[in-house]
Formats: structure tokens, C-alpha cells, sequence
């Protein structure tokens, strides 16, 4: 079950900000799992799977709402 604190639902995809450290930046992937005071456990589609912070984070645009624009 997600906590209602949570930015991101699980199996959300999300890209990594500019903001963010230089590791997470444009990266794209899925979210597995929230874990309270560490963030997102991520699966990127470079194949990696990685803890991330919300705040480095944002959700990536789906396909039908960037065609809609």
C-alpha cells in the first residue's frame, strides 16, 4: 500500500530532473517502491535499479497527453 505522502504511485513512470545530481538527469524508469526517508526504489531503463529522492524525480509526460499539446 502507498502512503498518501507519496509523489509518485508505483509503476509510475518518471524521469530524472536537470535539477537532480548528474547520475538521475534525463534518465527514465519505473517506480517499484516507496521507502519512507529513502525515497524511491526506480528501475531506469538503462537497466539499473536505484534509490532516488522525490525532489530529483519528476513524472515523465505519457504519450497521449504530450500528443494532445
Amino acid at each position: 500500500m502507498l502512503n498518501a505522502n507519496c509523489k509518485f504511485s508505483l509503476g509510475a513512470r518518471i524521469i530524472g530532473k536537470e535539477e537532480g545530481p548528474a547520475s538521475f538527469r534525463g534518465r527514465m524508469g519505473t517506480v517499484l517502491s516507496y521507502l519512507p526517508g529513502s525515497g524511491y526504489q526506480v528501475s531506469f531503463d538503462d537497466g539499473r535499479v536505484e534509490y532516488a529522492y522525490a525532489h530529483w524525480l519528476e513524472n515523465l509526460p505519457s504519450v497521449s497527453s504530450v500528443n494532445q499539446q
